[in-house]
């Protein structure tokens, strides 16, 4: 029984390394997002940029996604997943992220500050089962922001997923091994003191 709790630990540990996190790194210079860049549907008025731009700063690297100006920022997955977290900066409008499944709506993040102050946070929300991501604003003519470290975790592993890792889970990987050796072991030297 115990060998099975080891088991499905290990499990667990290899489908939270599935994670994704787009920083946009590999998007050079500025323009349109590509409509189905890393597998995302981009459709709704999505551009990126590199130049330094306060207030407007990325969370890492230099690039970063912005929507255009008076746009519902519409983020479709086209797939159920686990989003965990993404940055957004800029001035504040009362600038909120909303997530949804299938057209319902199942969370509502905190709201930015309103009154024009600037803002840069990291929006931690481990949403589970949502396919689209929504950014609302009280004030639509000014509603206006990027994002950047976008990180989430497909409910399904898909090739279109896998390809866009471009920050690397730092010692995940190395960990996971780790688990999983010792998980071996431990069942393994069990397994010989009953035999």
């Amino acid at each position: 029984m115990k060998s099975v709790k080891h088991l499905l630990a290990l499990v667990a540990l290899v489908q939270t390394s599935q994670a994704v996190t787009l920083d946009f790194e590999d998007l050079s210079g500025g323009g349109a997002v590509p409509a189905n860049y890393a597998g995302l549907d981009w459709s709704s008025g999505w551009n990126h940029y590199t130049s330094a731009d306060a207030p407007y700063h990325p969370s890492s690297g230099s690039s970063r996604v912005y929507n255009e100006f008076g746009n519902l920022g519409v983020i479709r997955f086209n797939a159920d997943v686990t989003l965990h977290s993404l940055w957004i900066a800029g001035y504040g409008y009362d600038q909120y992220v909303e997530g949804y499944d299938d057209g319902v709506k199942l969370f509502e993040s905190v709201h930015m500050p309103s009154g024009e102050a600037t803002f840069g946070l990291l929006l931690s929300l481990d949403w589970s089962g949502v396919d689209e991501i929504r950014i609302q604003s009280s004030n639509w003519g000014y509603n206006h922001y990027i994002l950047d470290d976008l990180a989430f975790s497909p409910s399904v592993v898909e090739e279109r997923f896998v390809q866009r890792t471009s920050v690397p889970d730092a010692g995940g990987s190395a960990a996971m091994l780790g688990a999983g050796v010792a998980a071996v072991s431990l069942i393994r030297r069990r397994t010989q003191r009953v035999g």
